[in-house]
Order: structure tokens, then sequence, then C-alpha cells
């Protein structure tokens, strides 16, 4: 797919990386819904309806990867890499850490960590929106609710920027050292807690996992570190990059922006189709079961599909002007959180973060700016600035 930019992008600096894959994916909407990538062997779902199918067929498309390629024990106790019936008794015991009432109660510790972060940067006429607060308040509210040290967030972003910077296939992520490497110390970090929880738990997640079981049994010191360690960087990288995406696609469209400003009960809307155009996660990766018939193509057993969550929020099939960042966009059936099994488990908790921190950042900082020199991960699976300039505008 050749290369160019959308328009109606959001941000001074989006037409890279991102603009331009979108604008690939744009051409192989308008050529068919399943499209073959003879690179990598692997097939692509570009079209929303397709898309759809195969987050929600758990029967025919699969999450688990290791079918077909070696994950070792990278998807023990992971989520991300499991069916049902497990996959489901796996999610009902890290559930209760995001019930209603535990959200709203976390809300209130959130809302407090916003304030001081903010008030950290008064008097500050400039500031890396992602370092100095899109990341810091979701990491710091996922490191107490697993009840590990927030103040470990320096390696915890070095895990997630090792997984972010690599531009490795999926067939070859496993390869790369870097990411490897950072697996691993995340799994001994949380093996090492997971130790102390079994013999002093306390109310926190980490403990509530030492404690059950799954299929009967206990779960062991890997699957507890690959369950911790999923809800670490999902709980995180999530939130981080929809508020930061929400920043620069409300500085681009500055009518949306003084709509929002004039009625701020479109805050929901406008995060809603923060998530739509922006996913920050792109693509979601299945294997099928079976042969099966997809968009007009038949796909053998055994194939890895790839279902593009950041394509299908942008199909003009499903969406009026889609390349249009639209607050009021009713109805929305964006499937940036995913669908199926794997929604997004935190989905509740993400929105009320983000709700609150931009409700916050905007209070503070009315007149809040981007600056130029945005800078995109380099992993487009991971859809967000890893550095967000900004100016309070006095």
């Amino acid at each position: 797919m050749a290369e160019e930019t959308t328009p109606g992008a959001a941000g001074a600096e989006s037409p890279g990386p991102v603009a331009a894959l979108m604008g690939q994916l744009a051409m192989a909407r308008a050529f068919k819904s399943v499209v073959f990538d003879d690179n990598t062997k692997t097939w692509q779902v570009v079209r929303y309806d397709e898309a759809v199918q195969v987050l929600t067929d758990a029967s025919t498309f699969s999450a688990q990867l290791d079918r077909v390629m070696p994950l070792g024990t990278v998807n023990r106790g992971n989520l991300g890499f499991m069916d049902p019936p497990e996959h489901n008794q796996a999610r009902a015991l890290v559930g209760q850490a995001f019930t209603p009432r535990t959200v709203q109660e976390l809300g209130a510790r959130m809302e407090t960590v916003t304030e001081e972060l903010l008030t950290g940067l008064a008097g500050r006429g400039e500031f890396d929106l992602i370092a100095d607060f899109a990341y810091t308040l979701p990491v710091i509210t996922i490191a107490e609710l697993l009840g590990v040290p927030a103040e470990d967030r320096a390696l915890f972003h070095k895990w997630a920027q090792a997984r972010a910077s690599t531009t490795s296939a999926v067939t070859d992520v496993l390869k790369d050292e870097k990411v490897m490497d950072a697996l691993r110390e995340q799994t001994e970090y949380f093996s090492e807690h997971a130790r102390a929880r079994r013999k002093n738990p306390g109310d926190d997640l980490l403990s509530q996992l030492t404690q059950a079981e799954l299929d009967g049994d206990r779960l062991d010191e890997e699957e507890i570190a690959n369950f911790a360690g999923l809800l670490l960087m999902a709980g995180h990288v999530t939130a981080t990059s929809v508020i930061a995406s929400a920043v620069l696609a409300l500085d681009d469209n500055p009518d949306q922006a003084a709509a929002l400003r004039t009625d701020p009960a479109l805050l929901p809307g406008a995060i809603e189709e923060t998530i739509r155009y922006y996913p920050p996660l792109s693509q979601a990766f299945r294997v099928t079961t079976r042969e099966v018939e997809l968009g007009g193509e038949t796909i053998p057993e055994g194939q890895i599909v790839v279902a593009w969550m950041l394509s299908a929020n942008h199909d003009e099939r499903r969406f009026t002007d889609p390349q249009k960042f639209d607050i009021r966009r009713d109805p929305n059936p964006h499937i940036g959180f995913s669908r199926g099994v794997h929604f997004c488990l935190g989905a509740a908790l993400a929105r009320l973060e983000i709700r609150i921190a931009l409700e916050g950042l905007y209070r503070h900082f009315p007149n809040l700016k981007v600056l130029p020199g945005t800078e995109w991960h380099d992993n487009l699976r991971l859809i967000g600035p890893r550095y967000l300039p900004v100016g309070t505008g006095g």
C-alpha cells in the first residue's frame, strides 16, 4: 500500500507516520475487506464489519497465538492470549478489581493525584504532556491498584518503551532482545512481589491473585507475574495514549475545542471520539481455528489474521465522514477498546481516569496549546504520541 497523508488527521505534527498509516489503510479499504500481506504472511482485515467478526467470533479466530508461533512462557496467565472458557475464568479473577464501586473509589484518588501533578506544573510555560502528566497519572493509579510502589514508575516506563519502540513483526517480536530483556525483568519483578504477598497478603490486586485459583489450582508465580504485567501495561498505556491524543485532536480542531469549552457536558463524547479516531492499539492478532470465509476470501486454518481497529474506526461504510473529528458523533460504535470477550477489562476505569485528567488539565490551563515537535511511537501498533510538547499560554 502506497503512503499518503489523510485530510483532517489531527495534530500539527501528525502528517507523519500515523497519518501515513491511515492513508495506506484507506487505500486498502477502498480495494477490499481482507488483504493478504505476502511479506508477513498474514491476513489484514481493514473494514469494520469483518474486523468486528474477527474480534467477536472467538471459536473461529483464536487469541492463542502459540497455535502457530512459539511464545515460550509469555502467554501463561496472560488474558490477551487466552480463549474461552479459560479466558472467562481468568478474567473473573481480576474483574472484581474493576467493579463500578471500586472504580468510583479510585476516582477520588485519581482526582487528588491529578491536582497534585497539575499544581506542580503551575508557572511552567511549557512541558511535555506525556512525561509530566499523561503518563504519570495512569501509572500511579494502576501501580496502587496492583499494590506495587508507584515510585518504580521509571522502571515501568522502561519496560513499556521496550515494547513501544520495537518495529519487529508480531512473528519476530520474541526475537527482539530489548523486548525479551524487559519481559524477563518484569516477570522477576512481579514474581518477587508475589512471593512477598503470599507471606503477607494485603488488600491489593496482587494479593488477590496470589490467593486465586484457576481450574482448581493456585496460580504460580509466573502466571501471576504475566497477569500483573499485562494489567500494568494495559492499565497505563491506554489512558496515557487517549489523554495525549485528545489534547492533540482538540488542538487541531479548534471548533470542537470551542464547543467543549462552551458545553463541558460534551466531554464524554470527546473521549469516545478520541478513542475512535486514535484507538490506543491499532490492531489485534488472531489465529484461525478452521477454514473460514471472510470478506470474500477463503482463509485456511492456522493463519494469522490482523484485525485493524484503526482502519475499522475510519470505515466509510460504518461512519459518516470518518476523517472528521466530531465530538458530537452519535452513534459512535467504535471498536477502539476492542469487542467481544477481549473487550478492555478496565474500560470504565480508563474512561473515568481520562475524564478526570482532561477536566483538570483544561481547568488549570484553559489556553493549553500543542507546540511543534510531537513524536509518535516507532511501533505503530501503539497509536499515540510518545512526546507531546505543550504551552500553557500564560
